[in-house]
């Protein structure tokens, strides 16, 4: 809904942490960590973040020795805002974010 999209992606006032897996942390606007998670006031519901980190580690633990998959996360709109979030997540990967407004 229209109501939705103003909140996940100009709700300044509840920035949040995001921390990759070496601990290092950065904020967030928290619309956009909320689409990811899929978290509506403050319980977690169906998100992408499962799903997609599931995928990610499954598909590149695949990966051969010295033939490293190459990770890009991009998306329009909210799955723009996902795709920011994806990125700082699996940091340890290296991906290319590209999000488009």
């Amino acid at each position: 809904s229209w109501g939705d999209w103003i909140e996940q992606n100009f709700d300044n006032k509840n920035p949040v942490s995001v921390r990759d897996d070496d601990g290092n942390e950065c904020k967030v606007q928290g619309g956009f960590y909320d689409a990811y998670v899929g978290r509506k006031d403050e319980s977690e519901g169906e998100g992408y973040r499962n799903l997609l980190e599931t995928w990610i580690q499954d598909c590149m633990s695949r990966s051969r020795p010295g033939n490293r998959k190459k990770l890009v996360f991009t998306g329009h709109s909210q799955g723009g805002s996902i795709s920011i979030v994806a990125g700082i997540r699996n940091a340890h990967y290296g991906p290319i974010t590209i999000p488009f407004a």
